[in-house]
């Protein structure tokens, strides 16, 4: 079993990257702007919060946190991209899914909800290729 305190202290990293400072349930996404190489960090927190969902058992809590983290971290750098506000909408759901599970909102033991995170899991490895594509694009 993976422990849950590094996946505690990305959470926080990639909500304070969300967030920039303020208080997350007061801003807006429509008049939030990004500090200057913010989204830096969260290509590493993807990596990490996958490398912990491929070692968590299915369904645990440490695989709906592991997955809830990395769907965040891709949320953020396709907002880097894009700016669209949807990007940040669904980061701050997928935060708050990690901190529910993490606070102790039960994680249901059936083969349904554990398809559902590594389905959900495998997307996100999908979006970060495509997004490493458009981030090489970017830049060319």
């Amino acid at each position: 079993m993976i422990a849950l305190r590094p996946q505690a202290a990305s959470m926080m990293l990639i909500r304070s990257e969300s967030t920039t400072g303020r208080d997350s349930r007061a801003r807006s996404p429509s008049n939030w702007t990004p500090p200057h190489n913010s989204f830096l960090v969260t290509p590493t927190v993807a990596t990490e919060a996958a490398s912990w969902a491929e070692v968590a058992p299915a369904p645990s809590v440490e695989l709906r946190v592991a997955v809830a983290l990395r769907s965040a971290a891709g949320e953020l750098r396709a907002y880097s991209l894009r700016q669209e506000d949807r990007h940040l909408r669904a980061a701050e759901k997928q935060l708050d899914t990690a901190e529910a599970a993490l606070d102790g909102e039960p994680v249901h033991n059936n083969p349904t909800d554990a398809l559902r995170d590594q389905l959900e899991n495998l997307q996100r490895s999908h979006q970060e290729q495509q997004l490493e594509v458009d981030e090489a694009l970017e830049d060319f």
